[in-house]
């Protein structure tokens, strides 16, 4: 479900970040491509990060909305934003010959400075195809720990 999420999450939004990081029509396809062949191994690990997360932060569904976006905030910038700039590195290398690391720290700090708009509603949006699958939701799979 995780991988799922991560596949179609990545492609809608990444995409868009792709472009503004400066990446010509070859560098977003062979980002895309690259996202979504990592996709399927990392974001399952993502979900499971946050799990992870939300168990070390003790966050539950009752926990005040701040301590909820705090957790999915720091998920996003610890997990997300550097698979992100790896990516880009990558794209950069196929579609220019060289690893252009400029590319990527500027990706990185676009997707950084709107993760606290991101980062809720991949949260939202990871745990709502969950939902889909009949699977608990990182707040719920750390209620069911204690």
């Amino acid at each position: 479900m995780d991988t799922l999420a991560g596949l179609t999450y990545s492609l809608s939004v990444g995409t868009l970040f792709d472009i503004t990081a400066g990446l010509d029509l070859m560098g977003v396809l062979y980002s895309r491509l690259f996202n979504v062949s990592s996709s399927t191994i990392t974001a399952g690990i993502i979900g499971k990060y946050r799990n992870i997360i939300y168990s070390q932060f003790k966050t539950t569904k009752q926990s005040s909305r701040f301590k909820q976006y705090f957790t999915e905030l720091f998920c996003f910038n610890t997990a997300v934003v550097p698979l992100y700039g790896v990516s880009l590195t990558i794209a950069s290398f196929f579609s220019e010959w060289k690893f252009n690391l400029d590319e990527a720290v500027k990706g990185m700090k676009y997707l950084a400075e709107f993760s606290p708009a991101l980062s809720p509603f991949m949260g939202w949006y990871f745990d709502r195809v969950r939902k889909l699958f009949g699977v608990r939701s990182a707040a719920e799979s750390y209620e069911k720990i204690e």
